[in-house]
């Protein structure tokens, strides 16, 4: 707890005190003789010492004790004394003052007593003991040069014998000196922070009289002095609706010494009122007891106002996220009903492929079966043989376009399961990709002049486990979509090859490429969604964007994968990975 201390500086003070004789403290004989050249004052001093003494009648002076015991009394005494002649000059010192100059015993006797003051209290000091008369005395603080060099402060008591001896009685000071400098300048740092503080800061007695303030408690008050705030009370500056939590406060500061951050709404000299933190300490004086209090005081308006607008601000949020959360509640309930009304309309698109795709496949069975029979009946027929031969080759047509129907009606099939999100079910079976590369470059190579249709594969073919017929649409697919986007014609390649990945894995890669329209790059991430189409072909070539999802999801349930790399204006190359 902090403390309030009162210090005053001693100043030099002339004043009567009773000096220590020194007639029977040192003998007379170890004095040096005087020196006809010593200043005006000293030869006074002499001149008067050698006028002739009114002699005493033996019987008037009374006893003397032993000066052996003076000596003693002298030598022990803690204070160090010094006696100089009328001359100025030392004559005797006792053992702490030659410890406190640093003077052996014997060597500090013949220096002028003046040419022991410091360089700087030489002058004023000098003059003040050339003033002394025989029965003056003086106390004063005075600088001593000590022979090592060095200074020490004293308490110096001196007094101008009636033989106009003097006698100088000192105490070494240094250290309270030090202290007292110690203290002033630790309060000169105290009274600096406290006047530089951004904040307020008031010390009142235990009855909460302010007895010191710094600027800014002028300033946070709206008065002109720090003298006007002296003197006031401070439950006078709180609102009365914080009066009691004031003085309940204060009484927590008495009992535990302290109170934190205490917010309180206080009255300025105009009447305004301004939001406030407030810590308080309790100050001790010196013997520990309660003093008085000192608070800290922080104008909190600004906080105040960010608090406001903090607020106002998550009211604000939490009105829009209310309105927002509303929205988005009835935009899901309507989610819900369009995505069970396309639920429905998937099943009823199902029912009707399916319905529509039984209803064909029976007639398609008739239809093929009965040109495989008549295929085998014009074998035996007797007839010419060109005759034979182009029925021979209209019933092999017809039964390829049955056998072509069939395949996209369950390609249809297959499209609307995929597209309601459900798994087909795969007819796994050794296949060589290889070979499907090759008939479905045939295929197209019909359907185009424009383009060429070159095939890489190896010749032992690449042999994997999957459904051939769901493989082979995905490539048709891909080559599909090769030549429709070259309206310029060029050359489509298609690769097929094994490779081994990082982990050992072995995989079937097969490599579209085309050197026509390209995609958009902000297109690429989403070539693969369902209705998704590139920017730059929507208007120049029809399509329903559904190819290339189902491409990736039957690939992906083979537990394969699909990617492409393409540049707008360049061309396009997809990849498909099936596992070996």
């Amino acid at each position: 707890m902090p403390r309030l201390s009162r210090h005053t500086q001693n100043d030099v003070a002339l004043s009567q005190t009773r000096g220590v004789e020194p007639a029977h403290a040192f003998s007379q004989d170890n004095r040096p003789p005087l020196s006809d050249s010593a200043p005006g004052r000293r030869q006074t001093r002499r001149a008067a010492a050698q006028r002739p003494q009114p002699r005493v009648p033996q019987a008037l002076h009374p006893p003397h004790p032993d000066p052996a015991l003076y000596r003693a009394i002298v030598e022990q005494a803690f204070d160090g004394i010094i006696v100089a002649g009328a001359d100025g000059r030392v004559i005797q010192a006792n053992a702490r003052a030659c410890d406190m100059l640093g003077y052996a015993p014997g060597e500090i006797r013949g220096i002028d007593l003046c040419a022991l003051l410091a360089p700087e209290d030489a002058n004023r000091r000098e003059g003040l003991l050339a003033l002394l008369q025989p029965g003056d005395a003086l106390r004063m603080e005075c600088v001593m040069a000590c022979k090592g060099g060095h200074a020490i402060a004293v308490d110096a008591s001196i007094k101008m014998m009636d033989d106009f001896h003097t006698q100088v009685i000192m105490r070494d000071v240094t250290e309270r000196k030090h202290a007292e400098r110690a203290l002033r300048e630790s309060e000169a740092n105290y009274r600096s922070l406290v006047d530089t503080s951004p904040d307020a800061v008031v010390v009142t007695d235990l009855e909460g009289r302010i007895v010191l303030t710094n600027r800014q408690a002028t300033e946070l008050f709206g008065y002109g002095t720090m003298e006007e705030l002296v003197g006031l009370n401070v439950l006078d500056t709180v609102v009365p609706g914080d009066l009691q939590r004031a003085r309940d406060n204060i009484g927590r500061v008495l009992e535990t010494g302290s109170v934190r951050q205490a917010e309180y709404t206080l009255v300025r000299r105009d009447g305004t009122t301004l939001p406030a933190e407030v810590s308080s300490s309790l100050v001790l004086n010196e013997e520990e007891q309660p003093h008085g209090l000192m608070s800290v005081v922080r104008d909190i308006t600004e906080r105040k106002r960010a608090e406001q607008a903090l607020s106002d601000l998550n009211h604000d949020l939490e009105r829009r996220v209310a309105e927002r959360t509303a929205q988005l509640e009835q935009a899901h309930k309507n989610m819900e009903g369009v995505y069970l009304e396309a639920q429905m309309a998937v099943r009823e698109r199902e029912e009707l492929l399916s319905l529509v795709s039984h209803d064909l496949k029976n007639p398609l069975g008739a239809i093929k079966g009965f040109a495989q029979m008549l295929q085998r009946i014009v074998g035996r027929a007797d007839m010419d043989e060109v005759t034979a031969r182009k029925l021979v080759e209209g019933l092999a047509q017809i039964e390829s376009a049955s056998t072509r129907m069939n395949v996209l009606l369950n390609d249809q099939l297959d499209l609307a399961r995929l597209q309601a999100g459900q798994p087909i079910e795969l007819q796994r079976q050794p296949t060589d990709l290889a070979a499907l590369a090759r008939q479905v470059a045939a295929e197209y190579q019909r359907t185009t002049a424009h383009h060429r249709l070159w095939v890489v594969v190896p010749d032992e073919g690449v042999w994997g486990h999957w459904d051939a017929q769901r493989v082979e649409r995905s490539l048709s697919n891909l080559v599909s979509n090769a030549v429709k986007y070259s309206p310029g014609g060029g050359d489509v390649e298609i690769v097929v090859e094994r490779e081994e990945d990082e982990a050992g894995r072995y995989w079937a890669r097969c490599r579209v490429s085309d050197h026509g329209l390209g995609i958009p790059e902000h297109d690429l991430p989403n070539i693969f969604e369902w209705y998704t189409r590139a920017s730059n072909v929507v208007e120049a070539i029809s399509g329903t964007g559904i190819g290339l999802a189902s491409v990736r999801q039957v690939v992906e349930q083979h537990g394969g994968s699909v990617e492409v790399h393409s540049r707008e204006g360049e061309g396009s190359t997809f990849i498909v990975r099936l596992p070996l």
